[in-house]
C-alpha cells in the first residue's frame, strides 16, 4: 500500500532504485501504482500466461507478451475520475488526496491519454523491449480493434483480448466486461451510450475470441478467476533490460 501521508516526489518515487533484476514490484513502487491497478495487471498477465500454456498457434515471444501485460496500464491514473462528483471510487477516501495530487502531476507531464502516458513512462525505463511493447499498447487503442482482428498479429490479438477479459475484481466473460464498462463509463464517454457501437465492439471481440480459441487447446470462454493461479507470483518476474 502506498504511504498516503506524504506528497508524491515529482512523477516517480526515486527512493526506489531500478537496479537489476528489474521486477514488477520495483517498477510498480517506483510509479506509485495503486494496489487495485497492480492486481489488474497481475490478473491480465496471469490470463495471458494461461493462454500461452495452451497455445497451439504460430510461434510468438512469451517474454514480450508477459512484459506487455505487466506494463500496459502503467499510465491509467491519468484517466481515472477522482473528482468529488465521480459516481464511485475504487480507492478509499484516505488514499484519494495522494492520488489526486499524483494524477495532477502526471497529467501535467504525460497528458490525459492513458496509452500515451503508459508509453511515455515506459520510454523512461531501462527496458530492452520497450519499442515493441509501446507498439502493442498503442495498437490497443480505440478504433484499432477491427484491423487487429483482420491481421495476423497474434501478440496484438492476445494483448487486446486478455485485457478485456479482466474486470476490476477478476476474470469475467466478454458480455459481463462490456456491461461493466458501459455502467462505469457511459456518463463520461458517448461511445458507451451508443448501443449500436457497443454491440459492434462486443461482436468484434467475440470474433477475436473465436480466432484465439482456434489457437488454444483449452476452452477460453469457460476460464474462471481460480484458473489464473496465485497472481502475486508476478511481482518477482524479471524484465529484460538494456
Amino acid at each position: 500500500m502506498t504511504d498516503t501521508s506524504f506528497q508524491p516526489q515529482a512523477w516517480f518515487n526515486h527512493q526506489i532504485s531500478l537496479t537489476k533484476p528489474l521486477t514488477p514490484k520495483k517498477l510498480y513502487d517506483f510509479c506509485y501504482l495503486h494496489p487495485l491497478l497492480v492486481d489488474h495487471l497481475w490478473r491480465v498477465t496471469s490470463l495471458a500466461a494461461k493462454l500461452l500454456e495452451n497455445w497451439t498457434g504460430p510461434k510468438l515471444s512469451h517474454q514480450i507478451l508477459l512484459e506487455c501485460m505487466l506494463l500496459h496500464d502503467l499510465g491509467n491514473l491519468v484517466k481515472f475520475d477522482l473528482s468529488s462528483s465521480a459516481p464511485s471510487y475504487l480507492m478509499s477516501q484516505v488514499e484519494l488526496p495522494f492520488y489526486r495530487e499524483l494524477q495532477k502531476t502526471w497529467r501535467d507531464k504525460f497528458g490525459q491519454d492513458a496509452d500515451v502516458a503508459s508509453s511515455l513512462i515506459i520510454a523512461d525505463l531501462p527496458l530492452k523491449n520497450s519499442a515493441v511493447i509501446t507498439q502493442l499498447i498503442t495498437g490497443h487503442a480505440a478504433g484499432t480493434l477491427t484491423s487487429t482482428v483482420e491481421s495476423h498479429n497474434w501478440l496484438q490479438k492476445l494483448c487486446d483480448y486478455t485485457d478485456f477479459r479482466i474486470g476490476p475484481f477478476g476474470l469475467v466473460t466478454l458480455t459481463e466486461r462490456f456491461s461493466d464498462l458501459k455502467n462505469r463509463y457511459a456518463y463520461q464517454h458517448a461511445d458507451w451510450v451508443d448501443e449500436a457501437n457497443v454491440n459492434f465492439r462486443l461482436a468484434t471481440f467475440q470474433k477475436l475470441e473465436s480466432q484465439l480459441q482456434a489457437m488454444t487447446s483449452c476452452d477460453i470462454t469457460k476460464l474462471i478467476t481460480a484458473d489464473l493461479g496465485r497472481i502475486g507470483r508476478w511481482q518477482d518476474f524479471e524484465f529484460e533490460t538494456n
